[in-house]
């Protein structure tokens, strides 16, 4: 309809405005008569169309998208559901495995590395249940989609952590004060507890470099839980093995250095991602301004509902 409208015009040869004098009225391009004389040319009115009819053009590319782009925008959600399912199936066996090396080694610090993969499932958990909401589409509750969603879960998932983080703090820092050394491991248990936290290690780092270059902020969350495990990983190891091998306070020390670290870590994500929630005064202001000066009728603006 909007090519037809196009090709029209062209068949009529308005584009050249040179020799053509008595412009053509028509309800939506009336031209304003002043003194006798007419205020526009005809060739700023065929313009005006013209663009009318290109704008009309992106719109209906918009409302019409094609098929290729709608087959990468479902390989891209099928990418981010499978990175989504392997970090959540490679959380719960790696938790098995740091539960037998909690037991075994009875440290703090591999404690709260283990409570961390613990928690790992639960915020998967929630993750995983923000991104199944996204799916439910209803046009009237959620014009725009459930966009919001999605920064609601990470919120969730970085209060969890840094709770655990605050656990882990007390439970150190009590172990400290009792001044109560555990026993010395044997050199089996070394073994198996360089195993365990070194595997651990390696297929974090992997699903680390797997989920960051994701387009989803729900992946990147996981990616950026990968990368924290790495990092609880390799100090809970070297705090346990410190501690068992030189004086016994240095294990509950990397206990409360990865609960500061939790909490810091986790508590920013939660100020960042509620920000994103909060309706800005400065963006109901930018689009009022154009909206009630787009008319040159003057329109009053009675209502305005601002979806970001």
């Amino acid at each position: 309809m909007i090519k037809a409208c196009y090709a029209k015009l062209l068949s009529l040869n308005v584009l050249n405005m040179n020799n053509v004098r008595t412009p053509l009225l028509s309800t939506e391009g009336e031209q304003h008569i002043k003194n006798g004389k007419i205020e526009y040319s005809e060739k700023e009115y065929y313009e005006k169309q013209f663009a009318m009819l290109r704008s009309f053009e992106e719109v209906d590319s918009l409302k019409s998208p094609n098929a290729v782009d709608e087959a990468q925008d479902c390989e891209e959600q099928a990418q981010h559901e499978r990175a989504m399912n392997i970090s959540n199936w490679a959380n719960a066996f790696l938790l098995v495995f740091k539960i037998y090396a909690t037991i075994k080694s009875r440290s703090l610090a591999v404690a709260a590395s283990t409570l961390d993969s613990l928690l790992d499932l639960l915020a998967g958990g929630i993750l995983w249940f923000t991104n199944l909401s996204m799916k439910t589409i209803n046009i009237y509750k959620y014009p725009i989609g459930k966009l919001r969603v999605q920064p609601v879960g990470i919120i969730i998932f970085a209060a969890v952590m840094a709770t655990l983080g605050f656990q882990v703090l007390l439970e150190a820092v009590e172990q400290s004060i009792q001044d109560k050394p555990s026993e010395k491991m044997t050199s089996q248990q070394l073994v198996r507890l360089y195993t365990i936290m070194l595997t651990a290690s390696a297929v974090k780092i992997v699903l680390w470099f797997y989920c960051r270059s994701s387009g989803s902020k729900i992946v990147r969350a996981y990616a950026k839980d990968h990368y924290f495990d790495v990092v609880t990983n390799l100090v809970g190891l070297i705090a346990a093995v410190l501690g068992d091998k030189f004086y016994w306070w240095i294990d509950p020390a990397g206990a409360i250095i990865l609960a500061l670290y939790t909490i810091t870590n986790w508590s920013g994500t939660v100020l960042e991602n509620a920000g994103t929630i909060l309706r800005s005064k400065e963006l109901i202001l930018f689009v009022h301004i154009p909206s009630a000066s787009y008319s040159s009728l003057r329109l009053i603006l009675n209502c305005q509902r601002t979806c970001h």
